[in-house]
């Protein structure tokens, strides 16, 4: 009996070890992530006032909470990856939903920011299988509305006229104090035959 025992304990705890494992991948295959190079920061003046915080929650998930944690509790596990250093370490986990093309909500860490993605498209990059697999994407938009297959029109309904636009993208960027703390609010929607395919959301805080 106490063998009996003592082997569920192992076998669980190896479990739980190998899930909390985070895997390192020293490449900038992720296309997608705003922070592979270091000067992803667009050159463009930071607009007045601050976007609405409904934007910066997706799925239930707040980018001022503990993301992945929340993340893995209301969408399941999901493998965490490691990449990069120095101005351009992240940590990311992945979710993708089977589809022509198929679609990602993938979040990001970094030092004193975090993001979320949500994107739709066949192009692949390393470490793409880490990625769990599910069914549904209808809670896959963010407190405000914002989806995929958005128009432009319907995009800037619910974040204004963009800060900057061009090729395709509408770029927002936002600077202000709360809490003692100096926020920086980014968000990237691109578009491709005039429906939003890829959607970059990141807020940073630094004192």
């Amino acid at each position: 009996m106490r063998l009996t025992l003592l082997v569920a304990v192992l076998l669980c705890s190896a479990f739980t070890f190998g899930q909390n494992q985070t895997v390192e991948l020293n490449d900038k295959s992720d296309w997608w992530s705003l922070l592979r190079t270091p000067s992803h920061n667009p050159q463009l003046k930071p607009a007045s006032g601050e976007l609405d915080v409904s934007n910066f929650i997706i799925a239930g998930v707040a980018l001022t909470s503990s993301p992945f944690t929340s993340a893995i509790e209301k969408l399941g596990y999901a493998q965490k990856v490691k990449r990069g250093d120095a101005s351009t370490a992240r940590r990311q986990l992945c979710y993708e939903a089977k589809g022509k093309p198929p679609s990602f909500l993938a979040f990001e860490s970094a030092e004193v920011s975090e993001g979320f993605y949500l994107f739709s498209s066949k192009k692949d990059w390393k470490g793409r299988k880490r990625c769990t697999e599910t069914s549904s994407t209808q809670a896959w938009r963010t407190d405000s509305g914002l989806r995929l297959g958005f128009s432009p029109a319907q995009v800037q309904t619910i974040l204004g006229k963009p800060d900057d636009a061009h090729d395709n993208r509408f770029l927002y960027l936002r600077q202000f104090k709360q809490n003692g703390a100096d926020v920086t609010q980014y968000v990237e929607a691109r578009f491709a035959d005039s429906k939003l395919n890829y959607l970059a959301v990141s807020r940073a805080d630094t004192k």
